[in-house]
């Protein structure tokens, strides 16, 4: 979690349209995922930096409203059925996961990969419609609704590159906090992806989410509507080595991205 998170979180900005209670209700509720299903107070305290006296009140008061689930025999919390229900509302409106998702299934048949569209939510991308080949079901497992870093991922540097000069340079400016001393790093290979997004429409990752895993991404930019999102590619250097990334799977990813943002045109 960045330091402009937690200082939200602990209502120490100084910004007055911010709800204090309702941002430390939220935190807590993302701090849940499909690896942390169950979570205890404690655990919920330590990973929002909130003081744990705070958090079983607010835990409490969650699940009275049925966003969180308490098991006494565990004494933990997962997240309830009233929180789906929001997750449902965010989706039916995204006309894009139907546009997109025939071709997205294809590309992964084709590739032997898994083809993802996600979005940016703070450092995090979150994958919206995830498509997978017969291989990948068994050797890349990623799910809707997971969750992965913008910074590390061909899927983030290439949204990165699609936002805003002043919103991607808030982002950036989060992530130099976050990351500290791997910052400079990171931040050549960003701004690399960036040049690389500008030049030819894609990005490349080697290697970084998993050590045999590479990745290319476009950006997807919405028809009259504030989202960046990213479609993305990703499987086991077997399938997809640099060569074909380069003269093959990316390109196909622009003319995909270019195909559903004129779909879309079509309908608003």
């Amino acid at each position: 979690m960045d330091a402009n998170s937690r200082n939200e979180i602990a209502g120490t900005t100084k910004d007055r349209n911010l709800v204090t209670a309702v941002s430390r209700g939220l935190s807590i509720l993302s701090v849940f995922s499909p690896r942390d299903v169950w979570l205890g107070n404690s655990e919920i305290a330590e990973r929002t930096v909130l003081p744990k006296p705070t958090v079983s009140r607010l835990t409490d008061t969650l699940s009275r409203l049925g966003y969180l689930h308490h098991s006494p025999r565990r004494r933990q919390y997962r997240l309830g059925v009233a929180v789906l229900t929001l997750g449902y509302a965010v989706l039916g409106d995204l006309d894009v996961r139907k546009v997109a998702r025939p071709a997205m299934q294809a590309l992964a048949d084709s590739c032997n990969a898994l083809v993802a569209l996600g979005e940016r939510e703070r450092l995090d991308m979150i994958h919206l419609e995830t498509c997978h080949s017969n291989s990948t079901m068994l050797t890349l497992r990623v799910d809707s609704g997971s969750r992965a870093r913008v910074a590390t991922t061909a899927f983030g540097r290439a949204l990165l590159a699609a936002l805003p000069r002043d919103e991607r340079e808030l982002v950036l400016e989060q992530m130099r906090q976050h990351y500290r001393e791997h910052w400079p790093k990171l931040e050549r290979e960003i701004y690399q992806a960036i040049r690389d997004v500008n030049r030819q429409g894609f990005c490349i990752v080697m290697g970084l989410w998993q050590p045999d895993i590479n990745a290319v991404a476009v950006p997807l930019v919405l028809p009259n509507r504030s989202e960046v999102m990213s479609i993305g590619c990703a499987g086991s250097s077997r399938y997809l080595p640099r060569r074909r990334l380069e003269t093959e799977v990316g390109p196909r990813l622009v003319e995909l991205s270019h195909r559903i943002t004129a779909e879309l045109s079509r309908h608003t």
